[in-house]
């Protein structure tokens, strides 16, 4: 069973808390794959959130207020974000990695200005929060979730101007580490915007640095996972993107590694971009000079927030190997997501 944790931080859930207070729903056109996290309609982010303006995420939270404020009594606004999760074997060598759409949603029940319901979402489970009572109780620096049978920690955060990748413990009741999941939340940018950018002299050509974080399971060359009962461990590394929006295409690296094991390369080349979003399984794989063999699949995914396409965030999912002759080394089986900012020469 998983822990049900009494308390869950307001500074972990800010983005969500603000997202929820956005106009309901999205109805765009895009058709996603599994890690797009874009959209192609130039009315309304697929999140639920607003698309990005000069004013960043503290603009954004401006306007929510007021949208918040126009809500009737019975009237709903809702974000969509995609979670990814990494959860450890059960009875196998390899963990689940699983991608879904959760939901923030806020309900007005009452005219005052407290009277709203925050209802959270994860891992198909669910848990409602009245925030008069929050209020009332000033508990402004944590709030109930402990009917959350699979909860989150807030555990790190990489947050840009428009954008954070957070990432989540998941604990059980002995306290073993049973799994991760990683969210990006952010104001994504205008569609027309990037196609502004490609018009311009240098055709929109932006190099982006950032970092990625994950989590996943550490096998052996026999598939036994190296940790007791294929507990998931964190994952790290850099990223860098060069997007091109005269041509819409993108390509770019992500490093992943442990602490202390196999460190791998995730190349991606000619990737289109579609709306502001992107999505590739056609990637290569690279390692250490340690191992002689190296090979795996990725599947990495994303878009573009804030103004002309400040950042750049999205999901990655993986099974990468790399071992010797004698079969040192080890393969890595989860995924996460990556943050970048625009490099400024």
């Amino acid at each position: 069973m998983i822990r049900t944790y009494r308390k869950f931080g307001l500074i972990g859930m800010g983005l969500a808390l603000t997202a929820a207070c956005s106009s309901g729903g999205s109805d765009s056109d895009v058709t996603r794959n599994s890690l797009n996290l874009g959209t192609t309609s130039t009315e309304e982010a697929r999140n639920g959130l607003p698309f990005a303006s000069e004013g960043g995420l503290e603009g954004a939270f401006e306007e929510v207020l007021d949208q918040v404020d126009d809500l009737e009594v019975g009237e709903s606004a809702v974000v969509t974000l995609s979670l990814l999760r990494v959860i450890a074997p059960e009875g196998g060598s390899a963990p689940a990695v699983q991608v879904t759409d959760e939901t923030v949603t806020l309900t007005r029940t009452g005219p005052e200005e407290f009277d709203f319901t925050l209802a959270v979402t994860y891992a198909g489970e669910e848990v409602e929060v009245d925030i008069a009572q929050v209020v009332e109780d000033e508990s402004t620096e944590s709030i109930d979730l402990s009917e959350l049978p699979f909860f989150p920690i807030p555990a790190d955060a990489r947050a840009k101007e428009n954008v954070a990748l957070v990432q989540f413990f998941e604990f059980t009741d002995e306290e073993e580490l049973v799994g991760f999941g990683h969210v990006i939340a952010g104001l994504e940018t205008n569609p027309d915007d990037l196609v502004a950018l490609g018009a311009t002299p240098d055709g929109g050509s932006v190099f982006y640095q950032g970092d990625f974080l994950g989590a996943a399971t550490r096998l052996d060359s026999n598939d036994e996972p190296i940790l007791a009962d294929g507990q998931p461990v964190q994952v790290f590394g850099d990223v860098s993107i060069e997007a091109s929006f005269s041509d819409m295409s993108l390509g770019g690296e992500l490093e992943i590694g442990t602490y202390d094991g196999a460190s791998f390369g995730v190349e991606f080349d000619d990737v289109d971009i579609v709306g502001n979003g992107f999505e590739t399984s056609n990637t290569g794989v690279s390692c250490g000079e340690a191992v002689t063999s190296c090979s795996g699949t990725a599947q990495v995914g994303g878009a573009f927030f804030g103004v002309d396409a400040a950042e750049v965030a999205g999901l990655a999912e993986f099974d990468l190997s790399g071992f010797d002759d004698e079969g040192n080394g080890e393969r890595l089986v989860g995924g996460g997501g990556f943050v970048a900012e625009q490099e400024v020469e």
